[in-house]
């Protein structure tokens, strides 16, 4: 009985942990449009977060020009101490005709990832706290609205486990097509110089993505907003001069 009970008190001071810590910011729906590149092939893409029950949302990304496509969908909850739980994520894309597809759905009874691209297919254990490429850009997010300064997600990627780090840069000012908008510039930490990832967060748009610069394997991809509607708000341009 002794036994029962103190495991009963572990679960309850997990959950208040997880309370506790700065995974409580809220999670706000909006729709954002990108003008984008890809190689130095223009693109354009639209970014949209629903709420679509009490805990449950859907991401979207649509992005399309000369010859590429992309396809992006992602669903996860919030748990009710605060915690993201990603449950599955797909990308479908077509570059200059080669298509590709990627699945990986998370299976909370069976406590493992399940990934598949084609015909191959993997399996990794999971645990509450662990998060995906979209959630973890939202924890992300979510970790700057409440102040927080240390940015480590345990990530399930293709299958595999990571650690996605990064460090504060600077902040700054952008102008984009909606007009001067303060930024928190973020650097995802690599142990591959020659990857890179650099974020730029609106300050004062519950830090919504302003700016993305990424090099992959040789592969170029930036992304400039060009306008945005959050939780029913229009974006415009505020700076600190404002």
């Amino acid at each position: 009985m002794l036994v029962r009970i103190m495991a009963l008190v572990n679960i309850f001071a997990l959950e208040l942990c997880f309370a506790s810590e700065n995974h409580t910011a809220e999670v706000l729906p909006y729709k954002a449009t990108y003008l984008a590149k890809y190689n130095d092939f223009p693109i354009t893409a639209v970014k949209t977060l629903t709420k679509t029950s009490d805990s449950q949302f859907s991401e979207q990304l649509k992005a399309s020009g000369l010859l590429i496509t992309l396809s992006e969908s992602s669903n996860y909850r919030l748990s009710n101490s605060g915690q993201l739980i990603p449950l599955d994520h797909q990308i479908d894309r077509s570059i200059m005709g080669i298509k590709r597809s990627e699945f990986q759905v998370f299976d909370w009874n069976d406590k493992n990832a399940h990934y598949r691209r084609g015909e191959k297919t993997s399996n990794a254990p999971i645990e509450v706290g662990v998060l995906d490429i979209p959630t973890q850009y939202l924890q992300l997010r979510r970790d700057l609205i409440v102040g927080k300064d240390k940015f480590e997600y345990p990530v399930i990627s293709r299958g595999k486990h990571q650690t996605y780090r990064y460090e504060f840069v600077r902040r700054e000012t952008l102008a984009t097509p909606i007009g001067k908008i303060d930024t928190v510039m973020m650097r995802r930490l690599r142990e591959n110089k020659m990857r890179v990832t650099n974020l730029w967060l609106a300050e004062n748009w519950n830090f919504l993505l302003v700016k993305l610069e990424q090099i992959e394997n040789k592969k170029d991809y930036s992304m400039l907003l060009k306008d945005a509607v959050i939780d029913d708000r229009k974006v415009f341009a505020v700076t600190s001069s404002n």
